[in-house]
Formats: structure tokens, sequence, C-alpha cells
């Protein structure tokens, strides 16, 4: 699982893609964040397949180059069905419980409003 700033550059990676050109340019200014701290998670980025090719930047005002895999194309569908397996079941079973809360309580409105013989 990738952490939230590696989620967010490889996002904007994804945004900038065109086909005809492999190679994206990730200019640290415009993510908000230092040319080394950048450096840094291109290279985890790297590590775990996400980047095939990457340069690096030596300053602020250079860009960091990489070539995005498949794997970095299909993390976010990945992550979408991960998200999904985790959540539904914890939705659903609050949405049976406060249906069952609600059933109670007009059942006990019911009794109260109904005279007693």
């Amino acid at each position: 699982m990738l952490d939230k700033q590696s989620r967010k550059i490889l996002k904007y990676a994804k945004s900038q893609y065109a086909e005809d050109n492999n190679y994206i340019s990730l200019y640290p200014q415009r993510l908000k964040i230092d040319y080394q701290t950048l450096n840094i998670i291109c290279e985890d980025l790297h590590k775990e397949g996400y980047i095939q090719n990457f340069r690096r930047a030596c300053d602020n005002d250079q860009d960091v180059t990489v070539s995005l895999s498949y794997k970095a194309f299909t993390y976010t569908k990945e992550n979408l069905l991960a998200n999904l397996r985790f959540w539904i079941p914890i939705v659903l079973s609050n949405l049976i419980a406060l249906s069952a809360l609600i059933i109670s309580i007009l059942t006990y409105l019911k009794q109260q409003q109904m005279p007693l013989r």
C-alpha cells in the first residue's frame, strides 16, 4: 500500500500522461514538495514497480522525468476494489442495525398508542 504522498504523485503523473509521450515531467513546485523528497518518493515507486524509468532532479527548478508502468495504471482500480471490499460489509451491517433500531422504535410507539384492555 502506498503512502499519501506517493498516491498524490502517482495520481498527478497519471493525469499528465499522454499516449504520444511516455515520459512525464514532475515539477517539485507544482507538487509543493522539495526536489529531494520527490526524488526519494520516485525512487520508492520505482522499487515497487510503479515507475519504469526516472531521471532525478538536482534542484527545485528541475523536473523529475518518469515513465509509468502498467502497475501504476491498474493501482487505482485495485485500490478501489480493496476499499469496496473493506467498506461494503461495514456499511451493510450498520444499515441493518439502523433498520432494526427503527423497527423497534416504531413497535414501541405503536404499543404506547394502543389502549389497554
